[in-house]
């Protein structure tokens, strides 16, 4: 937290920089300190203790990646039962701050996740049940489509969507 808060008034004060959002980026369902090579229930983790508090932070966001065979590609869920305690970690920080809220990164590393349909999918799922967020971030291979994979094409549609806002669809600055 100290780390955090001195980078940011750095920036803020000592280079100027106003025309920056500071996002702080939970992760989704990883090890804690206390158990680092499980997946932990977050719900009871107490993210809050990592808040740098409300003037360092423009964003909550949380990062949702299916890196394991927790759960199989083809059923993961970004809203699922996997990551919800995650969601309600994020929100309950975010509301009590009055933060925006984004999926700051979502990734697949997985047997199944170069289906043709799966960023497509996850664009459903981020319109029908993530409302609530401002922005999405998508990682590169190996947790995202790489050129010549099914799944690229997918990804591309799901930028065509009327609910994905991408440069291209930008007016002029």
């Amino acid at each position: 937290i100290t780390l955090w808060r001195k980078v940011v008034d750095y920036l803020r004060t000592t280079k100027g920089c106003t025309n920056v959002l500071y996002v702080l980026a939970l992760n989704a369902n990883k090890g804690s300190a206390a158990d680092p090579s499980g997946y932990t229930n977050n719900a009871t983790y107490a993210y809050s203790t990592w808040y740098p508090g409300d003037t360092y932070v423009d964003v909550v966001g949380l990062d949702v990646y299916n890196d394991g065979p927790v759960v199989p590609a083809d059923q993961f869920r970004i809203t699922g039962a996997s990551t919800m305690s995650s969601w309600d970690a994020a929100l309950t920080i975010a509301g009590a701050a009055s933060k925006a809220v984004a999926l700051t990164e979502i990734g697949f590393l997985q047997a199944g996740a170069d289906r043709p349909d799966i960023w497509a999918e996850v664009g459903q799922q981020i319109e029908g049940s993530l409302s609530f967020c401002c922005a999405a971030g998508f990682w590169r291979p190996p947790w995202g489509p790489a050129l010549g994979q099914a799944s690229n094409d997918s990804l591309r549609r799901m930028a065509a969507s009327r609910y994905c806002l991408t440069l291209d669809k930008l007016p002029p600055v």
